[in-house]
């Protein structure tokens, strides 16, 4: 978790969103059944190119404290956002970036015990946003199908990601738009990537 979303939505007007966001985190981890996270509190809309190499630098550190734990070697995978943002917001475009130099940092490296797989970028589809829209950032329109490289159909586990998601209360406006809006589409229920590219 890169910031705490501090400037986001509030419906409760709690006095101190980041901590309830914190929470709701943390939540979602054992929901999810992570076994360790990183939490690095930067500031909401506040991601730039000063902070870039820092940020970058922390989760490379983690990673590799974190899999020096283990005497075997570690395949990696990384998941990050579509370097569009998603839904534009500035920061989710930086966090894709610097997840990507990450990535290929981590590639970069010998003498570790992490076997680098794939970079994920989790893409929406067309057919679930079939324009972009200006309703509150840019929000670019989402790829078309022959954009993936995998299509992950979450059916059988819809409840258990409803569960995790709910986890993040303080954003339930935004799910339930998102739920409103996708309700019945067929892609709705599957989770699109593209792989990194060199």
């Amino acid at each position: 978790m890169v910031t705490d979303g501090e400037q986001g939505n509030n419906p409760d007007q709690v006095s101190d969103l980041a901590n309830v966001r914190l929470k709701e985190w943390e939540e979602s981890r054992k929901r999810i059944g992570a076994k360790s996270g990183l939490a690095l509190h930067y500031p909401d809309g506040g991601l730039d190119n000063n902070l870039y190499l820092e940020i970058s630098q922390k989760i490379f550190d983690h990673i590799k404290n974190t899999t020096s734990e283990y005497s075997e070697s570690i395949e990696l995978d990384l998941i990050t956002l579509d370097n569009q943002g998603l839904s534009g917001h500035l920061d989710h475009i930086a966090v894709s970036f610097i997840t990507t130099h990450v990535y290929l940092k981590l590639s970069q490296q010998e003498n570790i015990n992490i076997s680098v797989g794939n970079l994920k970028y989790y893409c929406l589809c067309l057919e679930l946003v079939p324009k972009s829209n200006i309703n509150w950032l840019y929000m670019p329109a989402g790829r078309p199908d022959e954009y993936f490289d995998e299509t992950f159909d979450y059916t059988d586990i819809y409840d258990q990601k409803l569960h995790i998601m709910k986890a993040h209360h303080s954003q339930r406006k935004d799910m339930e738009a998102i739920l409103s809006e996708y309700h019945g589409k067929h892609a709705c229920l599957k989770d699109h990537f593209r792989y990194h590219r060199a």
